[in-house]
């Protein structure tokens, strides 16, 4: 398997986790990146960088209780699936990974405004952070503008 940005995102963040200071999570993995990957003792400092992210993954799953099969750093049929047990697999409908969830205030589409939703789909794993952000968003913008009729104006 390639080394998608996706992926090596979830590394870098297992890294920082791991305080082993990876540098950026952008999706890029550079020397910093590298250098963290050389700090986890589980991985063999012979292996090539590509097979190291996969390690990465393979460790952070089993971290997580999910079995991606041995810590091989080739991406396998078990590493695969634990990631899709874990994130879930993309998917329309019968994600066990997705909720919906009602928003406290309607918010309006940006590609069309006169239609606002009050529910929003989300993975279970951010639902909280979703609706601590968006209720910090609405707590703040409702108290940023107040209407005053001028004096002396018709309105």
């Amino acid at each position: 398997m390639e080394s998608t940005p996706e992926i090596i995102r979830i590394v870098q963040r297992y890294l920082t986790f791991k305080k082993l200071n990876p540098g950026a999570i952008d999706g890029i993995a550079g020397k910093k990146t590298y250098a963290a990957l050389d700090k986890l003792k589980d991985l063999p400092k012979s292996w090539k960088d590509e097979r190291k992210l996969v390690g990465a993954i393979q460790l952070y799953a089993k971290e997580q209780g999910l079995d991606p099969g041995p810590i091989d750093g080739l991406w396998g049929q078990c590493t695969q699936l634990s990631l899709e047990e874990f994130y879930g697999k993309a998917k329309p409908t019968g994600n066990k990974n997705l909720t919906t969830f009602a928003i406290s205030y309607p918010i309006a589409l940006t590609w069309d405004t006169s239609k606002k939703v009050t529910k929003i789909t989300a993975h279970v794993k951010v639902k909280d952070s979703v609706l601590r952000v968006l209720n910090k968003v609405h707590d703040y913008f409702s108290k940023c503008f107040n209407y005053y009729v001028m004096r002396g104006s018709a309105e």
